[in-house]
C-alpha cells in the first residue's frame, strides 16, 4: 500500500477520496504544529517576564543595600560629632519612636537638620535621652544618652526610603550624686535599629 505522501502528490488519476484525506491529514499536522510552536512561544514569555522579574529584585537589593551602606556612614559620622561637640544645634528633647517613624517629609525638613548627597536627602535628629548618675564610662565620667534618628528620602520625593536610629554615650560630668551599685559602659555607639 502506497504511504498518504505519495497519494497526495500523485498523478491527477487517483481517487478524489484519497486526495480528500490526504489533505485532511496535513491540515491536522500543520494545526499541531502551530500549537506546538504556540506553547513554546509562551514558555519563551514566562521565562522572560520571570528573568525581567528577578532583575528587578536584584536591582531594587543593590539600590537599598547601597542606601543602607551610605546612610550607615552618615551614622557614624554624626555620632563622632556628637562626641566631639560638634553638632549642638541638631540636639532637641526626646520624643516618642513612633512620632519619629511616621513623621512625613515636611517634620523632618521643618524640624531636623539636614545633609544632602545624591541620589538621597538625609534628614537627622539628635535626642538628649539624660544621664545616669551611675553609669560610668571608660573615661572616667557619667554616661550621657543621646539617641540620633536618620532618615533618608530620594531627591525630589517625598517617600522616605531609609530610617535608622543608634543610642549613643557621651562623657559628661555627673550632675547627681550616685546611690547605687556603679555600672560601666563604654563611650559611642550602644545599639541600633533600622526602621
Amino acid at each position: 500500500m502506497k504511504h498518504c505522501s505519495e497519494f497526495c502528490h500523485a498523478s491527477a488519476g487517483w481517487h478524489p477520496v484519497i486526495v480528500y484525506a490526504c489533505s485532511k491529514q496535513t491540515g491536522f499536522i500543520l494545526i499541531v504544529v502551530l500549537l506546538f510552536l504556540q506553547a513554546f512561544s509562551l514558555l519563551s514569555l514566562s521565562s522572560l517576564a520571570n528573568s525581567n522579574m528577578m532583575l528587578k529584585m536584584v536591582r531594587q537589593r543593590v539600590q537599598k543595600e547601597n542606601m543602607a551602606s551610605t546612610m550607615e556612614s552618615h551614622l557614624k559620622r554624626i555620632e563622632q560629632q556628637l562626641l566631639v561637640n560638634q553638632v549642638s544645634t541638631c540636639i532637641k528633647t526626646q520624643t516618642f519612636y513612633t512620632s519619629l517613624l511616621h513623621a512625613d517629609f515636611a517634620w523632618w525638613q521643618n524640624h531636623a537638620c539636614g545633609d544632602h548627597q545624591q541620589p538621597f536627602q538625609f534628614f537627622y535628629v539628635i535626642e538628649t535621652v539624660g544621664q545616669e548618675a551611675c553609669t560610668v564610662t571608660d573615661q572616667s565620667g557619667v554616661a550621657d544618652y543621646y539617641r540620633i534618628t536618620l532618615v533618608s528620602f530620594l531627591k525630589n520625593t517625598t517617600e522616605r526610603s531609609g530610617f535608622m536610629q543608634t543610642l549613643v554615650v557621651k562623657n559628661s560630668q555627673a550632675l547627681e550624686p550616685c546611690y547605687a551599685t556603679l555600672h560601666h559602659v563604654s563611650v559611642g555607639r550602644q545599639w541600633w535599629r533600622e526602621g
